[in-house]
């Protein structure tokens, strides 16, 4: 009776161990980086403004949670509080851009372009408010 006991208790504790060591690892992980990713859409800043613009609900449809490689002139370069750059691409329209949020293990590509260069950029398209939004993004 007492090494069924034994059993039963060794048995739960490797159970609540694994369980524990899944949850670990499951909360630190991070997300994929999408530089030597594939992307499922290739198109240009313009082109992507200008389908969020005419028909947002077919635009959500093509590019929304897709990887995507936006190429275009990038209008601005920013650098938030925390370190992370976004870089601004030119749309072809005064009310918004092509908003790239740089994925923190490429903030130091950023170091490298300038406004007015011609880019190619490929990340997670999250659709548009009055910008083009895409996330985890790296500079090609």
């Amino acid at each position: 009776m007492k090494i069924k006991k034994i059993y039963i208790w060794l048995m739960l504790l490797v159970f609540v161990g694994g369980g524990v060591a899944f949850g670990v690892r499951e909360y630190t992980r991070g997300n994929d980086d999408l530089a030597s990713a594939t992307p499922q859409v290739t198109i240009t800043a313009i082109e992507l403004m200008n389908a969020y613009s005419s028909d947002e609900t077919s635009a959500n449809a093509t590019y929304l949670n897709k990887v995507v490689r936006v190429s275009g002139t990038i209008k601005d370069i920013k650098q938030d509080s925390l370190g992370s750059y976004s870089i601004d691409l030119e749309s072809g329209s005064e009310l918004g851009v092509v908003s790239c949020l740089l994925d923190k293990r490429h903030n130091d590509d950023a170091k490298g372009v300038q406004p007015g260069s011609n880019v190619s950029v490929t990340g997670l398209c999250t659709g548009a408010l009055m910008d083009v939004v895409l996330v985890r993004c790296a500079l090609n």
